[in-house]
């Protein structure tokens, strides 16, 4: 099952430092995270769990040390580049808009414009 590696990774990290498993609203709360997206990294989880014979998670349960271990590794051996944010995504754009009009300090003063939060030494290497 495909989940978003930092919100799982949070949620595995989390989990890890109870003893009990809280139920879905105080995880929810204590996360930042809708109640829905609770229930589908439970399920994620459960799922991992499945595979290696490990029971499932279920509030109010205790979690034992071996469901704890068969989660984190699952979770370090998941790629963690698997997609681009739209900030990111929105940055690619525009260097690749910028790219034609390359002429000197005219692309390199856009560049600073349009991300002051790079130094400008940096853009006039490009």
């Amino acid at each position: 099952m495909q989940v978003s590696n930092m919100n799982y990774a949070k949620f595995i990290n989390y989990i890890a430092t109870q003893e009990l498993l809280p139920n879905v609203q105080t995880m929810a709360n204590r996360l930042n995270l809708s109640s829905r997206k609770i229930y589908y990294l439970l399920q994620a989880a459960n799922s991992d769990l499945r595979s290696s014979n490990q029971p499932f998670l279920v509030p109010s349960t205790k979690i034992s040390d071996s469901q704890i271990s068969v989660l984190k590794n699952k979770l370090s051996h998941a790629p963690s580049d698997e997609y681009l944010t739209s900030y990111e995504r929105q940055q690619i754009m525009d260097i690749c808009i910028a790219l034609p009009l390359k002429n000197g300090l005219y692309l390199h003063f856009n560049l600073y414009l349009m991300y002051p939060e790079i130094p400008y030494y940096a853009i006039s290497q490009i």
